[in-house]
C-alpha cells in the first residue's frame, strides 16, 4: 500500500494546491518512501518539506515534517541523526496525541537502536501517560482493542477498470469505485490520519 500511496502521490499537480497541501503531500510522500526501504529520498523530500514549513510560517505542519525527518533517518540507520528532529516534533505537536505516540515510537527506536534503553523506556512510557496502554510485568507494552474491532463488509469498494473485474464477485460486499474517487478519498483520509492515532503494521 506505501508503494500505490506513494505512486499517486508522485503523480499529484501540486501546481494547483495551496502551501500547505503542498507541504501535506510531500511529508507523506517522505513517509511512504521512508517505509518502502527508499530512506534516502525520503530522507531529502522530508528535510524540503520541513524547510518549506518552517519559510512559510506553516507552524502546525512544521512538527509533523521534523517527525517525519526524524522518522525517515532513524529507518536509513542514521539513529543518532534523527533523535533531534523527533524530539523537536514531539515538543512542538502537544496537545497532538496522534503525532506525539508516532513519534514517541520511533524515538523509543532510535534510543534502542542506539542501545539508550533508558531512554527508550520513557519513550514507550508516554504511551502508558496517554493512558493509550500498560506495561506488562517484563516491560511490553499492552493494548486493549476495545469493542470496535471488526471489518464493515458494507463499506468495502474496489476500484473498477482493471484486468481482474471480471474475476471479482460484484455486489453488495464488493462495491465498484472508479480510480478518480478512489484517489480523493484516499489523499483526503492520508491528512485526515495525521490528526489521528494511528499504528501500521509492516510486512
Amino acid at each position: 500500500r506505501y508503494q500505490q500511496a506513494a505512486d499517486i502521490l508522485s503523480q499529484l499537480n501540486t501546481a494547483a494546491m495551496n502551501e500547505a497541501s503542498q507541504i501535506l503531500t510531500l511529508n507523506s510522500l517522505a513517509w511512504c518512501k521512508a517505509h518502502l526501504g527508499e530512506t534516502r529520498e525520503a530522507v531529502e523530500i522530508a528535510r524540503g518539506a520541513v524547510r518549506r514549513a518552517e519559510a512559510g510560517a506553516e507552524a502546525p505542519l512544521v512538527g509533523l515534517c521534523r517527525g517525519t525527518l526524524g522518522t525517515a533517518l532513524v529507518l536509513a540507520g542514521e539513529a543518532q541523526e534523527g533523535i533531534a528532529p523527533l524530539e523537536a516534533a514531539i515538543q512542538s505537536n502537544r496537545g497532538r496525541p496522534a503525532q506525539l505516540a508516532c513519534h514517541a515510537y520511533y524515538l523509543a527506536m532510535a534510543n534502542w537502536t542506539l542501545g539508550k534503553m533508558d531512554e527508550a523506556q520513557a519513550s514507550l512510557e508516554r504511551a502508558v501517560t496517554r493512558r493509550e496502554g500498560v506495561l506488562a510485568h517484563e516491560g511490553a507494552l499492552v493494548v486493549r482493542t476495545g469493542t470496535h474491532t471488526g471489518r464493515a463488509p458494507n463499506d468495502k469498494f474496489i476500484v473498477k477498470g482493471g484486468a481482474s473485474d471480471d474475476k471479482i464477485w460484484w455486489g453488495k460486499i464488493n462495491q465498484p469505485i472508479s480510480q478518480e474517487n478512489f484517489e480523493r478519498i484516499y489523499l483526503r483520509m492520508t491528512a485526515y490520519s495525521w490528526l489521528l492515532h494511528v499504528f501500521l503494521m509492516t510486512q
